[in-house]
């Protein structure tokens, strides 16, 4: 007997969501969270309590589907959900590009009070003379 594939919470959430038939923004503003977020959830091992409750009330399932231990056995949500598209990888990727250029430039913003503070500083003993 072939043993079944390993499904994780955030797996769970994405077939569950899959099988609805909902919209991922649907989902997400269902739920009060961004869209990335739902995106980075569907990667989790696991959920929090209050996502998993939130994601059972919207979905029609009892919360306790994500509750099966360190994997899921689920037979009857697989194969619903196809790999992800050159779209979606694209997609994907450049919400990593972001991510990281948001990072960069929240580092920038540091580094300019830093230097606003201190030249301030400098103006104050400057008019201390």
């Amino acid at each position: 007997m072939e043993k079944e594939k390993l499904v994780h919470q955030g797996e769970v959430l994405m077939l569950l969501v899959k099988r609805s038939g909902l919209e991922g923004i649907e989902v997400a503003k269902s739920m009060d969270i961004h869209p990335s977020y739902l995106s980075r959830l569907y990667k989790s091992k696991s959920l929090t309590s209050k996502v998993k409750s939130k994601a059972a009330l919207l979905l029609g399932v009892d919360a306790s589907i994500f509750e099966t231990g360190l994997g899921y056995d689920i037979p009857a949500l697989q194969g619903i959900v196809e790999e992800p598209d050159e779209e979606f990888r694209a997609l994907e990727a450049e919400v990593e590009r972001l991510e990281e250029e948001n990072r960069q430039l929240a580092e920038e913003l540091l580094k300019e009070k830093a230097i606003s503070e201190e030249f301030r500083k400098l103006l104050l003993q400057m008019a201390k003379r």
